[in-house]
């Protein structure tokens, strides 16, 4: 072992005159529980965790890892710390993992879509800070020209964006030109003056920010938008940190970003997300539900129908009966979905709900059969709306049904199918939407209060 000293770095480097790895398995020699084989020695000792362990930890302190090796001859391990740590150290890296992992920088692409469709934006950048110069510059973008994207530099602590990335929190502007953390004349490119901005916080230090500017509607953003920012920011946060530190080797990551694409262009042609979303919260308030769950059905109502893309358009669109073998893959999809989330999880409730959203009172739903209260509520409330917005739904087989009819069939399924106490609360979600009139769930409420048998749960 031999060390080497520079300005800002120190460099230290192992060599050895061994037997060398593969040239197929040196990228992935830092992956947990990856070993290598070779001729002359048909599997390595141990269980494949000791580099990935040695790569976490350099990493953590700022620094860089990086192997050298030929076969029969030997293998060489450089690694590069800081002098002194710096607590921006993993930007470099991230950055540069971001170029390097195509299916990566794919999926992060794909979530700023998404983003900027369920918020109805027209402008989304996802900003890295450059720690050598302390500014933030745009890594991934939407609805930006290109010379916007190269030129814009934004210094930590001045600006929206660099106000956020000082301080870690995220912002609502109801007015860029008036408002009391960074006043300044609204820029041509942006046709409204409200915008968002949220911190991406990687191992407790802020590495970038993600904006969202110009709603479609012209109308301020409010405190539900940052908050499905905010869930996707997070979501993002801890897809970066997991690959940092080599929690997650990619494997699933593909299937994750095909789904991503997939969602994405159904969410662009049809806006029943947007829809669902916002009745599920309504929904969900109207129950009592606290704020932070509510935060976290956002987020799953946005994406809890992944698992659907990996259903065949065949099925989906069968005009006649289903066989057994068809209805057995339609019902894989909450589990399916579950496991394409899974690079971007961290949060047991949102799991739950993904994969319990077609659980039935009754114990006669799926995946696992659970009944009544042993549904999380969340998935029990989004069993509902989805329902409805399948109902309600235009479908290549049939013609959308009328909201009452819709209404009727829900009221006629509570107490077995869906539970009786959301029914009710969504009908009265459907009065303040202007869909139902007060008189037509006066009758609903009625026949949910006489039917015979049925229980609350």
């Amino acid at each position: 072992m031999r060390g080497k000293e520079a300005a800002v770095n120190v460099e230290l480097t192992i060599e050895d005159e061994g037997i060398g790895i593969p040239a197929a398995s040196v990228e992935r020699i830092f992956e947990r529980y990856y070993r290598v084989k070779s001729e002359r020695s048909r599997m390595a000792d141990g269980i494949g965790l000791g580099l990935a362990i040695v790569k976490n930890i350099v990493e953590r302190h700022g620094g860089t890892i990086r192997v050298e090796s030929e076969e029969n001859v030997g293998s060489k391990f450089i690694i590069t710390l800081p002098k002194e740590h710096c607590g921006n150290d993993p930007l470099g890296y991230l950055s540069e993992m971001i170029s390097a992992k195509t299916d990566l920088h794919e999926m992060l692409n794909l979530v700023v879509r998404m983003i900027a469709e369920l918020l109805s934006a027209k402008i989304i950048s996802l900003m890295l800070l450059d720690r050598t110069r302390s500014e933030l510059f745009i890594k991934i973008s939407y609805g930006l020209d290109e010379w916007i994207v190269e030129q814009a530099r934004v210094k930590v602590g001045e600006g929206i964006a660099g106000k956020v990335a000082e301080t870690g929190k995220p912002l609502l502007i109801d007015n860029i030109e008036k408002n009391d953390v960074h006043s300044a004349p609204n820029n041509p490119q942006y046709e409204t003056l409200s915008l968002l901005s949220a911190p991406l916080i990687v191992n407790g230090v802020v590495v970038g920010v993600i904006n969202v500017n110009n709603k479609m509607s012209g109308k301020p953003f409010d405190q539900d938008d940052l908050n499905l920012l905010m869930s996707f920011g997070e979501r993002i946060s801890k897809a970066l940190e997991r690959f940092r530190t080599a929690e997650d080797t990619g494997i699933g990551l593909r299937d994750t970003v095909e789904a991503l694409e997939k969602l994405v262009e159904k969410q662009v042609e049809t806006k029943a997300i947007e829809k669902i979303v916002n009745l599920t919260m309504k929904t969900a308030r109207k129950l009592g539900v606290n704020e932070k769950e509510v935060k976290v059905l956002q987020y799953v109502a946005s994406v809890h129908d992944i698992g659907m893309t990996k259903v065949s358009d065949e099925i989906l669109n069968k005009t006649f009966n289903l066989t057994l073998e068809e209805i057995k893959e339609i019902r894989k999809h909450p589990q399916e979905g579950t496991d394409l989330m899974r690079p971007l999880e961290f949060v047991e409730l949102v799991s739950n709900i993904t994969l319990y959203h077609h659980e039935r009172v009754d114990g006669l739903g799926y995946p696992v059969g659970l009944k009544g209260d042993q549904i999380p509520l969340g998935a029990r409330i989004l069993a509902v709306i989805d329902a409805y917005q399948s109902m309600t739904a235009s479908k290549p087989y049939r013609k959308p049904r009328r909201v009452v009819d819709t209404a009727r069939e829900l009221v006629d399924c509570a107490g077995h199918q869906f539970d009786k106490t959301v029914v009710e609360t969504f009908i009265d979600v459907l009065v303040d939407e202007g869909a139902l009139s007060k008189q037509q769930s006066a009758e609903f409420k009625r026949a949910l209060h006489e039917a015979v048998g049925s229980h609350t749960y």
